[in-house]
C-alpha cells in the first residue's frame, strides 16, 4: 500500500514575533548589560515579555520542512527594523530618565542619536539573526499582482476598523498563500478579528504559545 503524504501546514509569523525573538536571542543582553551597564534583572524583565515568541521561533528552527512550511512576508524585514528601533528607544529613554508621559513626544524622540558604531552593531545582530532564520523560514513576496489581492485586502482593511495597513498586507499575503496559521502577539488590531477571518478565509490566527503547542502536537 502506498503511503499518503500529509500536506505540510503553512505558517506565517507576524513581524512582532520575529522582533521579540531577535531582541531576546541576539540583542537584548548586549544592549542592556554590555552597552548601558544595567542589571541582569532588567534583562529578565524584558525576557518575560519576549518569552513565548522566543520559544515559538526556537521550535520553528527545530522543525523538519516536510511537516511544516514557514514563511515571513517580505514586508516583515521593514517592520523588524522598525520594531527593533522601538525596543531600543524604550531602553534609551529609560536610561536618560525621561518620564513615561514624554515617551511619545516626537520632539524628544527626534533628539535621540545613535552613533555609527552602535548602528553597525545592531545591523550585524539583525543580519546574523536573519541568516539563522532563513535556514528554516522562506521569504514570501507580497502578491500585489494576484487577481484576488485587491478584494481580500479591501475586505480586511475596510471591514475591520482597528486593523492597520501593514497588518492587512501580511494577512492578505498569508490568505492568498493558503496558510493554515498566522501567529501574532497583536490581540487588538489582528486578534480581535480572528473568528471572522477564520470563517471567511480559513486562516487561523493564534498566539505564539498556542503555536508552540501545535508544533509540539499538544493541541490541534
Amino acid at each position: 500500500m502506498d503511503m499518503v503524504k500529509t500536506k505540510p501546514k503553512v505558517w506565517v509569523p507576524d513581524s512582532n514575533i520575529i522582533v521579540y525573538w531577535i531582541m531576546g536571542r541576539h540583542i537584548l543582553r548586549w544592549l542592556i548589560v554590555d552597552y548601558y551597564k544595567f542589571s541582569e534583572e532588567l534583562v529578565s524583565t524584558y525576557l518575560k515579555r519576549y518569552e513565548d515568541s522566543i520559544n515559538f521561533v526556537d521550535e520553528i528552527l527545530k522543525q523538519e520542512k516536510d511537516s511544516n512550511k514557514f514563511y515571513v512576508v517580505d514586508l516583515t524585514l521593514n517592520e523588524v527594523f522598525s520594531g527593533i528601533k522601538d525596543e531600543i528607544k524604550s531602553v534609551m529613554l529609560f536610561e536618560k530618565g525621561y518620564p513615561l508621559s514624554r515617551w511619545s513626544d516626537r520632539r524628544l524622540i527626534g533628539e535621540l542619536k545613535l552613533d555609527e558604531e552602535f548602528i553597525i552593531k545592531i545591523r550585524d545582530f539583525i543580519a546574523h539573526a536573519f541568516h539563522e532564520l532563513m535556514k528554516k523560514i522562506e521569504i514570501l513576496p507580497v502578491p500585489y499582482e494576484d487577481e484576488g489581492y485587491f478584494d481580500v485586502y479591501a475586505s480586511l482593511i475596510l471591514k475591520n476598523i482597528a486593523m492597520q495597513t501593514q497588518d492587512a498586507i501580511l494577512l492578505t499575503t498569508a490568505i492568498l498563500e493558503r496558510a493554515d496559521y498566522f501567529v501574532t502577539k497583536d490581540e487588538y488590531s489582528v486578534g480581535r478579528y480572528k473568528g471572522v477571518i477564520k470563517d471567511k478565509y480559513d486562516l487561523e490566527i493564534i498566539c505564539p504559545e498556542h503555536g508552540l503547542n501545535v508544533l509540539k502536537r499538544k493541541v490541534k
